[in-house]
């Protein structure tokens, strides 16, 4: 396991597909950050708390994730371009040391391009409008994102490591983006309703437990945290993670 995890960093490091994310990020985060700069010359009706609370996290709803699927797409078929996971199980690792090995490198690469991006973002903003005022539950929702993080890999990598066509597994992961971005729009007006019941302990259940709503939750800073989500995203990490090694680990036996 850990030489497989030292060769996919090593990979992680010369991949292509992770240094034109990080450029798109970095240039994303510096056109924003402009902006915000030329706004706190002039914030109007616009406080600090506004600027750092919507501006930090925002993108971990809808951009950051789409980037995610896109790397972690492209950079598991780079598995399978040259046969480099039949290389590896031919020096003796198992179908699952390979799976999770790639697990922990998705995971990897996408907490890098997220802390980029977001430290460029934050620079800019003290730059504009000093330290982030009050004492804003910072900490606990960014370890609710880091973990939110790990239950997207875990999608992704079910889709990339059980998918032999690059092109195709950016296709699914997107669509398993949109199609849980869609799942957690449609639970915003059931909130609005006087739930009873089952449904009153569902609804709730599943917006926290898919990420497109946890992400939903975590696009600002509050007031109290979010840190509640973590226990959601492990159990969402372990039952994607948990399937996707499972479906390819049973190749092994086709």
């Amino acid at each position: 396991m850990g030489n497989l995890l030292r060769a996919n960093i090593a990979r992680l490091r010369k991949s292509w597909v992770f240094w034109l994310c990080a450029i798109v990020l970095v240039l994303m985060a510096c056109r924003s950050g402009g902006k915000e700069l030329v706004l706190s010359r002039d914030p109007g009706s616009n406080s600090a708390w506004d600027r750092w609370s919507v501006m930090l996290f925002q993108p971990v709803g809808t951009t950051l994730p789409v980037v995610s699927a896109v790397f972690s797409a492209l950079f598991l078929g780079g598995e399978y371009d040259g046969n480099p996971i039949r290389n590896k199980l031919i020096l003796g690792h198992s179908r699952a040391s390979v799976y999770f090995a790639a697990w922990v490198s998705v995971f990897a690469g996408t907490i890098l391009l997220f802390l980029l991006r977001t430290g460029i973002m934050a620079g800019f903003l003290y730059l504009g409008f000093g330290p982030f005022p009050g004492d804003p539950p910072v900490p606990e929702d960014l370890a609710a994102i880091l973990v939110m993080w790990l239950a997207w890999s875990a999608l992704f990598t079910a889709i990339g490591m059980n998918c032999t066509v690059p092109a195709v597994s950016v296709v699914l992961c997107l669509g398993a983006f949109g199609l849980l971005l869609m799942v957690t729009r449609h639970f915003d007006p059931l909130f609005q309703r006087n739930q009873v019941g089952f449904r009153a302990v569902l609804c709730p259940f599943l917006y926290n437990f898919l990420p497109t709503g946890q992400g939903d939750q975590l696009r600002d800073v509050g007031y109290t945290g979010e840190a509640h989500l973590i226990p959601y995203s492990l159990l969402f990490a372990a039952i994607g993670g948990g399937i996707g090694a499972l479906v390819f680990c049973r190749k092994d036996k086709q």
